[in-house]
């Protein structure tokens, strides 16, 4: 992954310095995505994973781009297994969009491109059919 996107780089739950939340741990998962007043992007990875490390820029600069209307927040998979089995990963990278009160509303599998991430989150009804909205 990106240099500094791995948990160990950032203090669990804090904010990393580029914009997007790093987490380890059922709580502090618990903190940052499933009671958050607004909407989280949950980017599952792993450091190994090519793809992954192909989006973390991207997911960074969407965490700016979207910041004060969408949290993004990292996940190692590794790291976390009880949450990657809790929410189903079985293939990263997966992006997960949560509600605020942490309804799971979508999910994206795979390395796609920036726009096409954006209008996941943002417009998802034009994406019905393309990317599996």
């Amino acid at each position: 992954m990106a240099a500094g996107r791995g948990p160990t780089a950032v203090p669990e739950g804090a904010e990393h310095p580029q914009g997007a939340v790093v987490v380890e741990g059922l709580e502090a998962f618990r903190a940052e995505v499933l009671e958050s007043a607004l909407p989280v992007v949950v980017d599952f990875g792993a450091p190994w994973c090519a793809p992954c490390r192909a989006i973390a820029p991207v997911m960074e600069e969407l965490a700016r781009e979207l910041a004060g209307r969408v949290k993004v927040v990292t996940v190692d998979t590794d790291l976390n297994q009880e949450v990657a089995r809790a929410y189903g990963i079985v293939s990263i990278p997966t992006l997960s969009l949560f509600e605020p009160g942490g309804e799971l509303v979508r999910t994206l599998v795979g390395a796609v491109p920036k726009r096409d991430i954006r209008t996941w989150i943002t417009e998802p009804e034009s994406l019905r059919g393309r990317l599996g909205g």
